[in-house]
């Protein structure tokens, strides 16, 4: 049988290649000046080029083996890869080493609170030792027990981080093919549609981010609706909140699926386990309210590709004198309460909506209130949380308007780095630019929805 993946993976791969050797600092191929940034782009149209075409052309037609041997191959490149453009491996690194060398609870003791800590390369190397942990439990925990197993070598623990990552990738791969095939949807596909991805791929083993933890429970928590009546989908979905906090915003969509199937049973039983998870998880670290310290401070960071800092460099030149903290609350405030009124909207259809692809409007929803929060609530917008996403939109159906618009936006989030890389910081269009970059895909999702675009159901028209 004929290898349809043979030629776009190993395109694929050469173009990763590229970009691995170009990331190691100080070797013979490192660019210099302009080069980084064009790397970077020629490297993600091309292997998001190739990743569409595939999908559209053999990716239904070809066999799992195929997809499930080229994505451990693109895996493996990018866990080699240096992680130059984000360094959040290094603050799970210290928050790990903070429990397992030094047995402090990361909640409450900041690595720059241990004596000597510069001395120490697994709290040194991070530039957020100012601040305690801003993850779950879960997570803590986990990085911990990874610590534990870098015998005090900090290379090392990147590379055991970076390596936990690409498993957790593949493994997702094949929960998300489980998961399509129990949905009814083509799992060949559904897999590559994850496992390909250049965004998941360069985020997840490229940087080690733990967003790839969160969407195995996000996975699971569909894959459970399938099995005993939804009896772990909320268990699976508590664990994905215990990693980072985001999907505590699909409960009530979940929560309403089991009301919705008359399932009240699995949703009593499954809310106890949930409990009890909770519980267990946070009983090492909890200390009241100020356990929460970390997380509650990073509500007041802000990123520049978020529209909340748009929008404030926008009000500060309109009022120069006005006091920033108050313009600061004021959008905040201002913008929260948008999305809460989307997000009422959005839970209020569901409820109400009777789909004859009940499915497709599960799992629309999540992917849309995730878009609502990155676009409207989140200020601390990075291109990785599109990975979030990338959880839920596989496992619709090809073609689709919104998956579409998700796997473009995957693009865009990283095609977002450029103005910074090209311009710097300091002027004002780059963050305008930056901005749309990022988001301009949104503008296409209105056109699909509105043309008659291949595979719609009646109940994406309504």
């Amino acid at each position: 049988m004929k290898q349809r993946l043979f030629l776009p993976g190993s395109l694929t791969l050469v173009s990763w290649l590229v970009l691995l050797l170009a990331s190691w600092p100080n070797s013979t191929y490192t660019p210099q000046g302009i080069f980084p940034p064009l790397i970077l782009a020629l490297v993600f149209v091309t292997t998001f080029f190739l990743y569409m075409k595939t999908i559209s052309a053999d990716a239904k037609a070809a066999r799992n083996h195929e997809v499930i041997v080229w994505t451990m191959v693109l895996t493996l490149t990018l866990v080699i890869l240096f992680p130059f453009a984000c360094q959040d491996v290094y603050y799970y690194i210290a928050t790990g080493h903070l429990a397992e060398r030094y047995q402090a609870n990361p909640y409450l003791t900041t690595a720059h609170q241990i004596k000597d800590w510069r001395l120490d390369p697994f709290l040194s190397a991070t530039n957020w030792g100012f601040l305690t942990s801003v993850y779950g439990p879960l997570w803590t925990k986990v990085s911990q027990w990874l610590v534990a197993l870098t015998n005090q070598q900090f290379w090392c623990a990147v590379y055991i981080f970076k390596l936990f990552a690409g498993i957790i990738h593949l493994v997702n791969t094949l929960i998300i093919g489980l998961t399509a095939r129990r949905l009814g949807c083509n799992p060949t596909q559904a897999m590559f549609i994850y496992g390909w991805n250049p965004l998941l791929l360069f985020e997840l083993p490229g940087h080690a981010h733990n967003d790839a933890l969160l969407i195995t429970f996000i996975i699971l928590s569909v894959y459970a609706l399938t099995v005993l009546r939804g009896l772990f989908c909320l268990p699976f979905l508590t664990l994905a909140v215990l990693v980072k906090y985001t999907p505590v915003l699909l409960v009530p969509f979940f929560f309403g699926w089991l009301i919705k199937k008359r399932w009240l049973t699995s949703l009593l039983l499954g809310g106890l386990l949930a409990l009890a998870l909770v519980v267990l998880w946070w009983l090492p670290y909890w200390e009241g309210i100020t356990t929460l310290q970390g997380v509650l401070r990073q509500q007041n960071f802000y990123s520049i590709k978020s529209l909340h800092y748009i929008l404030y460099l926008t009000a500060q030149d309109l009022w120069p004198t006005a006091d920033k903290a108050l313009i600061f609350k004021i959008l905040s405030a201002a913008l929260s309460f948008l999305f809460v009124m989307f997000y009422l909207w959005l839970l209020a259809g569901f409820w109400r909506r009777q789909s004859s692809q009940p499915w497709q409007a599960l799992l629309s929803s999540a992917v849309l209130v995730f878009v609502l929060y990155l676009l409207l609530a989140n200020k601390w917008f990075q291109p990785w949380y599109l990975s979030w996403l990338l959880a839920l939109a596989p496992l619709l159906p090809w073609p689709n308007p919104l998956l579409s618009v998700t796997l473009f936006l995957s693009l865009t989030a990283e095609l977002s780095r450029l103005p910074q890389m090209l311009l710097g910081h300091s002027q004002v269009v780059m963050h305008i630019l930056t901005f749309l970059v990022a988001w301009c895909p949104l503008l296409l999702y209105f056109v699909l929805q509105k043309s008659d675009f291949p595979g719609r159901s009646d109940d994406n028209r309504q």
